[in-house]
C-alpha cells in the first residue's frame, strides 16, 4: 500500500542516521504506524557507509511522507538533526534516534497535549521504556513528573529532570529564539539544546512512557575525550544560568559537569585527566557535596569490582 499526505504536515519527524541498517527498520516502522498520520518523516543520513540509505529508500517507495536528506561527510547527530530542522515544514518537531522506536500513540498524544497549551509552553516531554543491551530482563519504565513543569531550568541543570531525545516534541516556531543544535558537539548536544530551550520556554509533561530506548552499555566505550570537548559549549551558558537562577546555580552546574568528567576519566583509567578534573572542580567550590562524594565513591567501587554495577533494574510501569 502506498501512503501519501494530502495537506501540509503538522509534525516533522527528524531521524538522524549513521550506519543503522539493522535498526532503522524498527524506527521507521514505529513512525509510519503512528495513529497520528499528518506527518513528514525526514531521514537525515550522516554519510553512512552501510545500506541505511538503501533501506530508507525502500520505505520511501511505499510511503511518500518520507524524505531523505544526506550529508557528504560524517558530522555527528547534531549536524544531521540540523539538516532536518532546516528542511522541516511542520508546525511541530519530534526527534527519533535511528536505533529507538515509539509506541503507536506517541505523536497523537503529544500533539493533543501541546495544542491545548498557551504559546509560552513550547515543548512537551513524555516518558520512555529503556531496554539495556537488548536484554528483556533489564527493562526500566520511566515517566516524568508533573512537578518538572515548575522551575524547569533549575531542575534541568541540577540533573533532576531526566530525558531522552526521542521523547521531545516542540513547536518549530521556538527555534527563532532557541536556535538549532550546536553542530560542533558530538555528545551532550541535546542537553545543551534543552538548556537554551528551557531558558526561553515552559514545559508540559505527558506522564506516560511512549518511547522505547534501546540503550547500549559497554565498559569499553570511550567518551571522556568527547565529553571534554563538549564542556566549553555547555559552560558558555554559565552567565545565562547566573542571570536567571543566580550565581550559586551556575557554580553547581559547573561542579556537576566536572564531576561527570572525573567519573568518565576514572572509568577509562585516565588518571591524569581524573586528577585534572578534580582540581578544576575544587577551584569552583573548595569542598565536595555528599551527592558528589557518593558518585565518585561508586565509580571507584565499580572500577575495583566491575560486577557491583551490574544489576537487574526491571520495573513495572
Amino acid at each position: 500500500m502506498i501512503v501519501s499526505i494530502n495537506s501540509s504536515p503538522m509534525v516533522s519527524v527528524i531521524i538522524p542516521v549513521f550506519n543503522r541498517e539493522f535498526e532503522l527498520s524498527r524506527a521507521l516502522n514505529s513512525v509510519v504506524n503512528q495513529t497520528y498520520s499528518n506527518i513528514e518523516i525526514l531521514v537525515c543520513d550522516d554519510s553512512s557507509s552501510d545500506n541505511s540509505i538503501v533501506l530508507a529508500k525502500e520505505f520511501q517507495a511505499k510511503d511518500s511522507r518520507i524524505r531523505i536528506l544526506a550529508s557528504h561527510s560524517n558530522n555527528g547527530p547534531a549536524f544531521a538533526r540540523n539538516l532536518g530542522l532546516a528542511s522541516a515544514i511542520g508546525e511541530y518537531i519530534a526527534f527519533l534516534d535511528s536505533d529507538d522506536e515509539w509506541l503507536p500513540q506517541k505523536l497523537e498524544k503529544q500533539v493533543t497535549m501541546l495544542e491545548r497549551q498557551p504559546l509560552d509552553v513550547g515543548i512537551c516531554i513524555c516518558g520512555d521504556i529503556i531496554i539495556k543491551n537488548e536484554n528483556r530482563n533489564q527493562i526500566f519504565y520511566y515517566a516524568p513528573n508533573k512537578s518538572f513543569e515548575e522551575n524547569t531550568l533549575k531542575k534541568f541543570i541540577s540533573g533532576s529532570l531526566p530525558f531522552h531525545t526521542p521523547t521531545l516534541f516542540f513547536r518549530k516556531s521556538c527555534l527563532e529564539k532557541v536556535g538549532k543544535m550546536n553542530p560542533v558537539m558530538r555528545v551532550n548536544e541535546d542537553e545543551e539544546f534543552l538548556l537554551r530551550f528551557f531558558s526561553c520556554y515552559k514545559l508540559v509533561v505527558l506522564e506516560e512512557s511512549l518511547a522505547i530506548i534501546h540503550l547500549k552499555v559497554s565498559k569499553n566505550k570511550k567518551v571522556y575525550t568527547l565529553l571534554n570537548a563538549a564542556l566549553p559549549h555547555k559552560l558558555k551558558h554559565l552567565p545565562l544560568i547566573s542571570q536567571q537562577l543566580g550565581l550559586w546555580s551556575a557554580k553547581m552546574y559547573e561542579c556537576s559537569n566536572r564531576v561527570n568528567l572525573a567519573q568518565a576519566a576514572l572509568r577509562e583509567g585516565l588518571l591524569v585527566e581524573f586528577l585534572h578534573q578534580i582540581f578544576c572542580r575544587l577551584k569552583i567550590v573548595p569542598f565536595f557535596f555528599p551527592k558528589e562524594i557518593k558518585k565518585l565513591a561508586k565509580s571507584f567501587v565499580v572500577l575495583v569490582f566491575p560486577d557491583f554495577g551490574r544489576r537487574n533494574f526491571s520495573r513495572k510501569p
